[in-house]
């Protein structure tokens, strides 16, 4: 049974064990349409729900490519809907890397304490395409109470 994103931010202060944190990233991932989500602050990862999620983190950060690299210049949630078509270009060893997981699709929410930005949520998918407004915004939900819990 899938959980909404409400039920799964009232449950996230339960989620006390490494297991049940990962089993929570997991199933906020799938109620966002997302294969996978990673949680970074500043250039360190926090929490993840799968290997490709780490993984994508790494790479950006071992790199220096990636739309996770943008937030600190750009506000907003970073859309990647196609990574064959924008990625290619802009970060050729990313587009290559990502590729290589099987990933199509990348989406980045900044992760904010009040008003200064902390880190990324990056969230995946192996389909290309856009989220929808009502994902997105609930993404924003998730990437602020990931915030909280973590510090």
């Amino acid at each position: 049974m899938r959980s909404s994103v409400q039920e799964l931010l009232n449950s996230l202060q339960a989620a006390t064990s490494d297991e049940e944190r990962q089993a929570w990233a997991v199933a906020s991932a799938h109620a966002l349409g997302l294969g996978g989500i990673a949680i970074s602050y500043g250039h360190e990862l926090v929490w993840f729900s799968d290997d490709t999620s780490a993984r994508l983190e790494d790479l950006q950060f071992v790199l220096g490519q990636g739309p996770s690299q943008l937030l600190g210049k750009k506000t907003g949630t970073q859309q990647l809907p196609d990574l064959t078509r924008l990625l290619a270009r802009r970060w050729p060893q990313f587009a290559a890397e990502a590729e290589e997981l099987g990933v199509a699709a990348l989406f980045v929410w900044p992760v904010h304490i009040g008003a200064v930005q902390v880190g990324t949520m990056t969230g995946y998918r192996r389909t290309p395409g856009p989220l929808s407004a009502e994902q997105l915004a609930q993404g924003w939900l998730v990437a602020d109470a990931l915030a909280q819990q973590v510090l």
